[in-house]
């Protein structure tokens, strides 16, 4: 694991968090997440509605 700030993200995917499973993350953010994971981990995602 790098200890530099700024070459940290060059190494391994940045880990995001989506708050918000509506329709736009649902057919933008998700989408582009997906098809990003070489720079883009998915480590949480939060939503008030349980469906």
């Amino acid at each position: 694991m790098a200890t530099d700030p700024a070459t940290r993200g060059r190494l391994e995917p940045l880990r995001v968090a989506v708050i918000g499973l509506g329709a736009v993350a649902q057919a933008v953010h998700l989408p582009l997440l997906d098809r990003l994971t070489d720079r883009f981990r998915v480590a949480a995602i939060a939503d008030l509605s349980p469906s």
